[in-house]
């Protein structure tokens, strides 16, 4: 064992991931709630292996914790890209065959990472760096280990692509969602660029279980500051988005979730106002209205009232209708 510097703060990065697991999987009925904690997973036992790797000095000890750490590795990017896909409800792409397809690069490089000493696709050469007061893991890379970044640095890439087009033009805060969750996986992959490409001013250490720490920072402040996978957006058509009746959806708790312009219009209220609030809370309809309708879930029927505001009878068409 050796006295690194990185040690705690990796350790760190691994604690905080813990969070996330926990808040990701108390709401795991939540589309890309079960893969975000997966995510979660995958992080902390990557931290976790590389503070491990960081803490010896004996080189075979080393090899191990490396080889450890890559059940975390190949996993984030899997778990990272079917977080996006289910989060912004494109469920119908994660086919079995789709599914068969995206695990066969990293059981290959698992396979590769632990048979690395007969053939070197992975590691061509791994050895120890004196520090001066401690020692760090060096290797140059044989060609899978390549197959495999570029593979990783796609799916990172797609699934960030997916969210940020889905939600590109959805309301506030389901975008403030959004930027918080991009931020906390392009910042990990922009410090596994530098460590990868040899970019880091910190010779031999990954930079990548440190951008963790701001990685779950980020996705916690999605929980609890913008409602992270208690209010999730559902897949909107554009139709919807530009006809001429006030659409409103609301999940089983009768929270708002979303509601096109017109709606908008009527209510007075912007998206990042009402959404997460309860229905009987954003409609300004009389109690007893709202009452009668509160445990139906489909039903076509007028009814008229007279506004207490300006004293007329208005007339009003409802449609109730199971997503």
């Amino acid at each position: 064992m050796q006295d690194s510097p990185y040690v705690l703060p990796t350790i760190g990065a691994a604690v905080m991931s813990v969070s996330v697991i926990i808040l990701a999987w108390l709401r795991r009925p939540a589309p890309g709630a079960k893969a975000l904690a997966l995510l979660g997973v995958a992080v902390a036992w990557w931290s976790t292996a590389y503070a491990l790797e960081l803490a010896h000095a004996d080189l075979e000890a080393i090899k191990f914790w490396v080889r450890m750490e890559y059940f975390g590795i190949v996993i984030a990017p899997v778990a990272w890209l079917a977080f996006a896909v289910e989060y912004t409800g494109r469920n119908q792409w994660m086919t079995r065959h789709m599914k068969t397809v995206l695990a066969g690069v990293p059981l290959i490089t698992l396979l590769l990472v632990w048979t690395n000493d007969a053939h070197g696709l992975i590691w061509s050469n791994m050895d120890l760096k004196d520090m001066g007061t401690f020692v760090m893991y060096r290797s140059t890379y044989g060609s899978w280990f390549w197959v495999h970044t570029a593979y990783s640095y796609f799916g990172i890439l797609l699934g960030s692509f997916i969210l940020l087009r889905a939600l590109l033009n959805s309301p506030d805060l389901y975008r403030q969602q959004a930027n918080l969750l991009l931020f906390s996986v392009l910042t990990p992959l922009a410090g596994n660029i530098m460590y990868v490409f040899r970019l880091s001013p910190w010779d031999y250490l990954d930079l990548t279980p440190f951008a963790f720490v701001l990685s779950t920072m980020g996705i916690s402040l999605g929980f609890f500051q913008f409602r992270l996978l208690d209010v999730v957006p559902i897949a909107r058509d554009l139709t919807i988005e530009n006809m001429s009746e006030g659409v409103l959806v609301v999940d089983e708790q009768d929270r708002v979730m979303d509601f096109n312009p017109v709606a908008a219009h009527w209510l007075m209220r912007s998206p990042r106002e009402a959404i997460g609030l309860s229905v009987f809370e954003v409609l300004n309809v009389r109690p007893e209205i709202m009452e009668r309708y509160r445990d139906v879930t489909e039903i076509a029927e007028e009814f008229s009232v007279i506004e207490e505001d300006d004293g007329l009878l208005h007339y009003y068409d409802l449609r109730i209708s199971p997503l």
